[in-house]
């Protein structure tokens, strides 16, 4: 992983994996959204201008820095429109490839540094390929196709999806303060230059924000964060982060686990966010993997064997915790018969993805394969599994083995 992409904030690129997942989401991924690629880019072609090095050469040049900050091989288009406001955006299209639109007002009252920052954080949207997840086409065009369930993990990616993608314009910026003074600005819709009256505004708002915080529950609010708060969540990251780019010194995961936990703590007191909900699906499918083993590793004779069961323990040993079986392994030794006909009333009524299924089955293989063999029973019992699942047994064939 390149040094730049260890910066990118955990628990947005957990939310993000999961959502790519969500059974509810397969049906609006990137690749449903391909026609509406070309419109895009006729749209801004007729309502804004390209940048090129023949109209801004200076900025043109500026722009083509800032990607090369990233990588040389990035490419994508410069466009500006007419607007008093300060904004940008960028559109990822799904065959590679990217739009970044910014108002001439932000081109005209931003300097230098502040554009790199927000350049690099439209930047980060594509380096992190947000797009994949069309969150503001289903939060707002979508909005009644969809659960109230997804729609709020959606609106919890969103905002921690900026998080990610400040670091990406504070990497490209290389100056706090100027990153500061760009959210400022953004926020404000005001073009001043007192940079650190600017800090002590954005620190003050930010313990305001906190204070009401503990006042008064909320939903999210939006699929930003508040500016303040997107300012104090860069601010705890921003020296590790310029130094790891200036000096190539190298911050130890255990150090960046500690800067994303108290960003995530800010998240938690200020935006009423968490992760627990995350944290509970990873506990439900370890769970429910240890009880596909042992459903496989009694489908020979309704017992579990010394093999299949140190298999089962090595695992749950591996889940850190995060598996809770109870006193299932017992259950199962004791009465297998009983606790078989158990596990197919509770995979009935779970839900899970294909590639989860998968997962699954390529653990109870590779079990068979180090105990007792993948045997004809065992192979039924894989395929009843899929069927549990809601999936055909015909999948059992993807799965290699040795």
């Amino acid at each position: 992983m390149s040094s730049i992409h260890r910066f990118r904030f955990d628990f947005e690129e957990n939310l993000f994996l999961h959502l790519l997942q969500h059974r509810e989401l397969q049906p609006y991924t990137e690749t449903s959204l391909q026609s509406s690629d070309e419109l895009h880019r006729r749209h801004l072609l007729g309502t804004a201008v390209q940048l090129t090095e023949d109209i801004l050469p200076d900025l043109y040049r500026h722009y083509q820095s800032c990607l090369h900050q990233i990588s040389p091989d990035l490419s994508g288009d410069l466009y500006i429109r007419q607007s008093s406001e300060y904004n940008a955006y960028v559109s990822a299209k799904s065959n590679d490839g990217f739009d970044i639109l910014m108002t001439s007002a932000m081109v005209q009252d931003f300097d230098a540094k502040e554009l790199a920052f927000v350049i690099g954080h439209e930047l980060g949207h594509v380096l992190f390929e947000h797009h994949r997840i069309p969150s503001a086409y289903l939060l707002y065009q979508g909005a009644d196709q969809i659960s109230q369930a997804l729609a709020e993990k959606l609106l919890q990616w969103s905002m921690t999806a900026e998080i990610s993608a400040d670091r990406i314009g504070y990497w490209v910026c290389g100056d706090f303060t100027k990153a500061a003074t760009a959210l400022f600005k953004t926020a404000s819709g005001l073009s001043i230059d007192k940079e650190q009256a600017v800090i002590r505004a954005l620190r003050n708002q930010y313990k305001k924000i906190e204070e009401v915080a503990k006042r008064q529950q909320h939903k999210i609010l939006g699929t930003h964060p508040a500016i303040p708060i997107r300012f104090k969540s860069l601010e705890i990251i921003s020296l590790d982060l310029l130094s790891s780019k200036n000096k190539g010194d190298y911050v130890s995961d255990k150090i960046l686990k500690h800067l994303n936990d108290s960003v995530k703590n800010i998240l938690a007191e200020s935006e009423k966010m968490s992760d627990k909900g995350l944290e509970h699906e990873q506990s439900y499918r370890l769970t429910l993997l240890i009880f596909c083993l042992l459903y496989v590793a009694t489908a020979d004779n309704n017992k579990l064997n010394e093999c299949d069961n140190r298999f089962v323990n090595k695992v749950l040993v591996s889940s850190a915790g995060w598996a809770e079986v109870g006193d299932a392994i017992e259950q199962c030794q004791q009465n297998a018969s009983d606790f078989r006909q158990q596990c197919q009333q509770n995979f009935s009524k779970c839900s899970l993805t294909e590639q989860q299924v998968k997962g699954f089955l390529t653990q109870c293989v590779v079990m068979s394969e180090q105990c007792s063999g993948v045997t004809h029973a065992r192979v039924e019992a894989m395929q009843s599994i899929c069927q549990f699942f809601g999936f055909d047994k015909a999948l059992l064939v993807q799965i290699p083995r040795a």
